[in-house]
């Protein structure tokens, strides 16, 4: 006969990353980094487009891929990324060769109500990180370059592709040229009824 209480159900993910190592797509989980790294990890290493999947969906390329590394200190964790990214210019559609790096550092909090409580609108270094959302250091990288290239227009100079002309010209065409789907009715309506 069993006394006491029964331990407690682990989340699955802990069972998955009982390595002694911060690999950077496992799942964070505040409960299970501290219980892992009780005074803290550093781990860094390389990644692939395989390894991100939605820049590539963006149409974001990394020939080379990316250089990463994260730290863990408390609840903070700091990651930071370096590399070179291809994308295609909005307006010749050849590829725009830009390099990158950034480092962000996250506030690692149980739940998005804490993450709420803790968000400090002075700090545009700090950023409050729920876990339960399922994140991981390589998700984090992917909403990093992302969002820090949203606004990609292209080269500074260059000449528009064949394509994009026609489709633009297309778009321009004197307004007698265009469809006007109310056309026939309005002339139902203005015909004499008899």
């Amino acid at each position: 006969m069993l006394r006491g209480r029964l331990p407690e159900a682990q989340p699955y993910h802990s069972f998955m990353t009982g390595s002694s190592e911060l690999t950077p797509t496992e799942v964070l989980s505040v409960h299970d980094l501290h219980q892992r790294f009780p005074g803290g990890t550093s781990a860094s290493g390389h990644l692939g487009p395989h390894d991100l999947p939605r820049l590539a969906s963006d149409g974001i390329e990394l020939p080379k891929g990316l250089e990463w590394s994260a730290t863990l200190s408390g609840e903070r964790l700091s990651v930071s990324g370096r590399g070179e990214m291809s994308r295609a210019c909005r307006r010749c559609l050849g590829p725009v060769l830009s390099p990158f790096s950034f480092t962000r550092i996250f506030e690692l909090c149980e739940s998005a109500a804490e993450a709420d409580a803790r968000i400090d609108l002075e700090s545009e270094e700090l950023e409050s990180l729920a876990t339960e959302d399922g994140a991981s250091v390589a998700s984090l990288i992917e909403d990093e370059l992302l969002l820090g290239h949203a606004d990609f227009k292209g080269h500074e100079t260059c000449s528009p592709h064949p394509a994009l002309i026609d489709a633009q010209t297309a778009a321009k065409r004197p307004s007698d040229e265009r469809q006007r789907p109310f056309e026939g009715l309005a002339r139902m309506l203005s015909q004499p009824k008899d």
